[in-house]
Parts: structure tokens; sequence; C-alpha cells
């Protein structure tokens, strides 16, 4: 059989915070879109051989569980952030409760999902989540800090 593979844009909302009393069409807009997010999956038929997962933003889970290889076969290889801003990061603890979750449902040996990033994103999420390691995200940096930009 043939490898196949697929990318799927996940979550569920805009990757900028809507305000209370803007009037600004985007503020004004109820159309949600998906945009910070993207797996790539290898499939071989409709088992999922790898899932790669760039960046976890508002909805991932819900995305991930909507997709039908990933909801039958439940597969999570490496998360890979492409920087640390809250839209692109905001649900990672949920994402590893659910991993953490299913693997105990599927009786599955729970190992830990690395989340590769340069070594500030790395500094700001030990800091903003320093719980990830307990819901089997463990962080991996790599390279010199991002340039501009403050670790809050």
């Amino acid at each position: 059989m043939k490898l196949r593979y697929e990318l799927q844009v996940n979550g569920l909302d805009n990757a900028y915070i809507r305000q209370f009393g803007c009037d600004c069409p985007r503020c004004r807009s109820l159309e949600r879109s998906a945009n910070t997010s993207v797996s790539l999956i290898a499939l071989e038929g409709e088992r999922v051989l790898h899932h790669v997962l760039f960046d976890a933003g508002t909805g991932v889970t819900d995305s991930l569980i909507a997709h039908p290889a990933l909801s039958a076969n439940p597969q999570l290889d490496v998360i890979v952030l492409t920087h640390w801003h809250a839209d692109h990061t905001n649900e990672l603890m949920r994402l590893g409760a659910s991993w953490a979750r299913a693997n105990g449902r599927l009786e599955r040996l729970a190992t830990s999902v690395p989340i590769y990033c340069r070594s500030g994103s790395a500094a700001w999420l030990e800091r903003l989540y320093p719980h990830l390691s307990i819901v089997g995200l463990e962080v991996t940096a790599f390279g010199a800090q991002e340039g501009k930009g403050e670790l809050l």
C-alpha cells in the first residue's frame, strides 16, 4: 500500500484576539478561521504512521479529535513551535492532557511528546507552562534565542 501525506489546518479561531467594544471588521466578524496550526500526517491506507503538529493555537485539540484517521488511531509524534506567541502555544496544556488521557484509555505506554522550538521560545514556555512534563510534553530547545521580543 502506498504512503499518503496529508496537511491539515487545525484550530477554531483567529490568530488575533477580538476585543470587546471594538468596531473593526475583524472584531465584528462572527466567522471563525483556523490558522494557528497545521498537521503533517503520514498515512498508510487509513492508518496513521506519523503525525507532526506545527503550533498549538486555540481549538487545535478539537480539530485533531475531529480528524477521522486521528480519531480512529490517535498519533502524536512531535510538536514543532514556530514561535512563542500565545496564539501558537495557548492550547499546549489542553492538548497534552487529552493526549495523556487517550494513552491511558487505550492502555498504551505513555511516552513523552517532544516540543521542538528555539531557545527563546523554550524559556518562555518553561515560564508560562512549567507543568508541561506532567501531561507528557517535553520542551527541546535548539539554536539561538529568537530576535526581538520579550519573555513575559
